[in-house]
């Protein structure tokens, strides 16, 4: 049964069709940013809106998830076992008869005749904290789909380090956590009430949450079902769990933590990609400011140039003033009578002409032209090394690797660098 199916308020449909519309936005913003793990796990959470509610089991290989299941099913439908047996998540949905089939590389769906499935969906995760790190890293990838999370711990080594870390991991994605307690048949009362109290404080003090804990023995509870023994059965101290899971954790509570739990995880993501662009932002802003300076600087040095190029201008224009004076003097003085056989042979003319006028002045224009050529490199190129000085001094690279290291990498600073150069 889908949560919608579930519904009673009608009130409630446009508001989950407006949560699916901004995880759908929120997904294209991480794909448009490249992070493809988080658009996978906003697909994920998407898909998970319209089933039913996902109730994760957790834990550290060894706490008992696998006794806690079979003694909620009241029967052994999971493998008990002393070293790490599950390297999948599993998925358990009701179902007439047994059925198994895999959904992923990594997630089996699992059908069971077990009533309370009907309305809840059990997920079993691989325990954490093993030589096998590829079952934390499946189970941890699947909390941002939960809607509640059992964290199993067992009482002779409670809340171990490993463990604060993988509920601070838990509690970064939102996630509603209840502490289940296990293996209290191996304690005397005074004992437990000791431990109770030190994961109670631990939690307040270390995680900053009052968590609510529930002390079992998943196997007398087992045992128990099994045998009908009702000293085991008040023993195990099973039944304030389930009367809370089936019970108390009504179907209002359920739907509250089903609307809920996807906006808490989109809420970690929205962050991150908050925190990057923020970054991206600001690491652009100051580009402008520093290239606006950087164009005002190369504004106000063009100007210089060119007014101190003015002089070779003038040199030229006094040049080429001189020419014409030099030439009308030629002509001044050549176009007479007792010229007439200079004038005549256009050879000699063109070669008195050139030895004359232009000899010399060809000299000149030709040193004036170079040295002008020569100041223009000379300055262009001190006008670079200022630029590249103070570039390097303002922006920084160094810098800025320092930044965006872990934050705001990738194609962005390849794209910011190709500008840059």
């Amino acid at each position: 049964m889908k949560i919608t199916e579930q519904i009673v308020d009608e009130r409630l449909r446009p508001l989950i069709e407006s949560e699916k519309q901004l995880l759908s936005n929120l997904h294209d913003l991480a794909l448009a940013g490249e992070h493809t793990e988080d658009a996978r796990r906003l697909s994920d959470i998407m898909a998970g809106i319209d089933e039913l509610f996902l109730l994760v089991i957790v834990g550290e290989f060894n706490s008992g998830k696998s006794s806690f299941i079979n003694a909620l099913f009241g029967q052994k439908a999971r493998v008990e076992g002393p070293v790490p047996v599950d390297d999948r998540i599993t998925i358990m949905h009701y179902g007439e008869q047994l059925e198994e089939r895999a959904l992923s590389s990594f997630v089996t769906e699992q059908r069971l005749p077990i009533e309370f499935l009907r309305d809840i969906a059990l997920v079993d995760t691989p325990g954490t904290n093993s030589v096998i790190r590829q079952h934390q890293e499946i189970t941890e990838d699947f909390i941002p789909r939960a809607d509640l999370i059992l964290f199993t711990t067992s009482i002779d080594r409670p809340m171990t380090e490993s463990e604060r870390q993988f509920l601070s991991y838990i509690q970064h994605w939102g996630k509603k956590i209840i502490i289940i307690l296990n293996k209290i048949d191996t304690k005397d009362e005074a004992e437990i009430t000791e431990v109770i109290e030190f994961v109670d404080s631990k939690c307040r003090e270390l995680l900053g949450f009052k968590p609510l804990i529930f002390p079992v023995s998943a196997k007398l509870a087992l045992n128990a079902k099994l045998g009908s023994n009702p000293r085991e059965w008040t023993r195990s101290r099973f039944e304030p769990l389930e009367d809370y899971i089936f019970q108390k954790l009504s179907e209002r509570e359920r739907l509250q933590l089903k609307l809920l739990s996807p906006i808490d995880s989109a809420s970690t993501v929205a962050e991150k990609l908050r925190a990057e662009y923020s970054g991206k932002l600001e690491l652009l802003s100051d580009d402008t400011a520093k290239i606006s300076r950087i164009e005002e600087q190369l504004e106000t040095a063009g100007n210089e140039m060119q007014s101190n190029f003015q002089k070779f201008v003038l040199r030229v224009d006094t040049l080429i003033v001189e020419l014409r004076d030099r030439g009308l003097d030629f002509l001044d003085s050549n176009m007479r009578v007792r010229n007439l056989n200079l004038l005549r042979n256009e050879t000699r003319f063109r070669e008195e002409f050139e030895r004359a006028v232009l000899a010399q002045w060809r000299d000149r224009l030709d040193q004036n032209v170079n040295e002008s050529v020569d100041w223009l490199v000379r300055n262009n190129m001190r006008l670079w090394n200022d630029t590249l000085e103070y570039f390097n001094t303002q922006v920084r690279k160094e810098q800025y690797d320092s930044q965006i290291i872990g934050r705001v990498g990738g194609q962005f600073v390849y794209e910011r660098e190709e500008v840059h150069a």
